[in-house]
């Protein structure tokens, strides 16, 4: 039975989404029906915010369907999104989290939210972020803590507080099965999908207010998940094999313990399978720490694996397979699991090249786009440089990176150094050398925080990044 509360703890999505002139079923709206709902909404001058929408792969599309390119650029900044490369390394909900904040006035009056056509809890929470004041349900700073926490759980697999990843794993559980249809999400028609959404986001509230009456849902893989993360780290059963680059030999550890653990870029799941022969798979980037493109990566392995296998004597892989030791991530004929000839320091060394690579090429955009002057650079990035020019050069790059507030955090990291020294040596007076020697190295951390964010795109909530 669920307690009764102050709040609501279920609600009607029906008033939420009604538009006069415009038929919306659901918040959550098919592919080829985005352009069309837009164009509906627009031409009745209702606010339309988007949720969880790479927005721009429709750009070109709605001009050609008569909408003016003012109205498109109102589109695009009422987009709360992480795609598209707009805010890099936050959630949906995040983005909807600071709007709400930011712009109160977008979600008031005549406005309608839609939603991309794939469930997942971030797109869930930013809905119902978005929804909130149409639903009349009063989002406190808890719930909005809440919902962002489960949403970067979601998308990132960030670690997050036990109520958060309750949350989470109950939309989970929901869209994969535990549901009025009984199915997963995936194997439902549009329409059912969409009524689905609806069904999720209408148990919010109660998530946000009765989260144990959801414990059916999520008990069993909550349970599951801090059982196993203990036994990983009571059998250091997940390795680090580089500076990017971890290993589990366990085919049972479950992927959010495998990301969680280690602070690496990318994981290799092994397994044997004979004598010198073991799958590599997956190999994932871990999305809590790093966002690369490793699209070309399974196409370098094949090549490599090739070479060895003709060195070996062995059968090459056709130009249409991959690598990766088995025919689901390529390498091997389907239902075969024959194993790579690739030793784990071929496989690490390939990976990190390749990464680097991607490092290499986003330094040189660094200098284009943000103006560094390759001397500040090279200075900053090499030790025999005196103290004197390092602390020029990180003040510059921390300006140029921040050039709103980069005065604001060279004076932050002047006073909190100058306050450090002192206390130091007891509030007295402090040795003008041994300050200088602890502010260069407190701004050539700050600096390197946000030149790894701006080279690597790194996720900046695991830089301790400030703004």
């Amino acid at each position: 039975m669920v307690p009764k509360i102050g709040r609501k703890i279920s609600i009607d999505l029906g008033p939420a989404i009604k538009i006069k002139g415009v038929k919306l079923t659901s918040p959550l709206i098919p592919a080829g029906q985005v352009v069309s709902v837009i164009k509906k909404l627009t031409a009745q001058k209702t606010r339309v915010i988007t949720v969880d929408f790479a927005l721009g792969r429709f750009e070109q599309s709605l001009g050609k369907e008569g909408i003016q390119a003012n109205t498109i650029h109102t589109l695009l900044r009422h987009n709360l999104d992480h795609h598209d490369g707009s805010n890099p390394g936050k959630s949906a909900t995040e983005v909807a989290v600071e709007a709400l904040l930011a712009n109160p006035e977008w979600f008031s009056g005549d406005y309608a939210v839609i939603s991309d056509q794939v469930i997942d809890v971030d797109n869930v929470c930013a809905t119902f972020i978005a929804l909130s004041a149409k639903l009349g349900f009063r989002l406190t700073e808890q719930d909005k803590a809440l919902l962002t926490e489960a949403s970067r759980y979601g998308d990132f697999i960030d670690r997050v507080s036990d109520r958060a990843l309750k949350i989470a794993l109950t939309i989970d559980a929901m869209r994969f099965g535990k549901n009025s249809f009984g199915k997963p999400f995936y194997l439902l028609t549009p329409e059912q999908t969409q009524e689905l959404f609806n069904e999720i986001i209408s148990q919010i509230p109660r998530m946000l207010t009765s989260l144990a009456s959801f414990s059916e849902l999520y008990q069993s893989e909550f349970d599951k998940l801090k059982s196993e993360t203990e036994r990983a780290i009571r059998d250091s059963l997940i390795k680090t094999i580089g500076d990017l680059v971890s290993l589990v030999d366990d085919p049972d550890l479950p992927q959010p313990v495998v990301y969680q653990i280690k602070d690496c870029a990318v994981t290799i799941r092994r397994k044997k399978e004979g004598k010198d022969r073991y799958t590599y798979n997956p190999i994932g980037l871990n999305s809590r720490m790093a966002e690369y493109d490793l699209s070309g990566l399974w196409e370098i392995f094949r090549e490599l694996e090739n070479e060895e296998r003709e060195r070996q004597d062995l059968p090459t892989l056709k130009a249409e397979e991959s690598w990766g030791g088995r025919e689901v991530a390529g390498g091997s004929p389907k239902g075969r699991e024959i194993g790579s000839v690739l030793t784990l320091p071929q496989v690490t060394s390939t990976i990190e090249t390749f990464i680097v690579k991607q490092i290499k090429e986003r330094f040189e955009k660094l200098i284009n786009d943000y103006g560094i002057s390759p001397k500040d650079l090279t200075i900053y990035l090499h030790t025999y440089s005196s103290a004197f020019e390092r602390m020029e050069a990180s003040q510059a790059i921390i300006k140029i990176l921040h050039p709103a507030t980069g005065e604001r955090i060279i004076k932050k990291i002047h006073d909190d150094t100058y306050a450090w020294v002192r206390g130091r040596w007891g509030g007295g007076p402090v040795d003008h050398w041994e300050f200088l020697g602890d502010y260069e190295m407190a701004l050539s951390q700050a600096a390197t925080r946000l030149y790894w964010k701006a080279v690597t795109i790194h996720r900046p909530n695991r830089l301790g990044l400030q703004g």
